[in-house]
């Protein structure tokens, strides 16, 4: 009878950890990644508004003319230089404006699937979380019954610590 308890109890958990994986392992939603681009040409143009600003007002204090010029450092590896990324978006942001370049990324986003949104990922990764402890302690609980009839049940080798010690405490 424990045995079978015990199988039941571990298929219940078998199938949680297999859900939260699958869900762990899910792309982002449509409607992240449209956000994600939101936020980041609002980033792009405040830090574009600010180089151009920087670069005019050096411009204007007789500085070197670098106005469309993105610096950077490009360390060198064994003498041989290293890959170099040249962040555009600033730049083409301050320039273009906000508006255009959002239009422009967000035209690829239909390409990108529905997929779960994020919350009821969210929603459905807690509910998985809060089943799990529960599972977790009945399955201990039921090991330490067992142990105490004399029959000897091993603990999964993924048992989690703080449920084990939970369970003990």
């Amino acid at each position: 009878m424990i045995e079978q308890h015990m199988s039941d109890l571990r298929q219940q958990i078998a199938a949680l950890q297999t859900e939260r994986a699958e869900l762990l392992a899910l792309p982002r939603d449509r409607a992240t990644v449209e956000a994600i681009i939101r936020q980041t040409v609002e980033h792009w143009q405040r830090d574009g508004e600010q180089h151009v600003a920087r670069e005019i007002a050096r411009t204007a204090a007789g500085g070197p003319h670098a106005l469309l010029v993105s610096r950077g450092v490009v360390p060198a590896t064994h003498g041989a230089p290293a890959p170099f990324d040249l962040a555009l978006g600033p730049l083409l942001t301050a320039l273009l404006g906000a508006d255009h370049v959002e239009a422009a990324l967000l035209r690829y986003v239909e390409s990108v699937p529905a997929g779960m949104p994020a919350a009821e990922r969210e929603t459905r990764l807690a509910e998985i979380a809060k089943t799990l402890d529960a599972i977790e302690a009945e399955e201990e609980k039921s090991i330490m019954l067992a142990a105490g009839e004399g029959i000897s049940i091993a603990r999964r080798p993924n048992a989690r610590p703080e449920i084990v010690v939970g369970v003990l405490a």
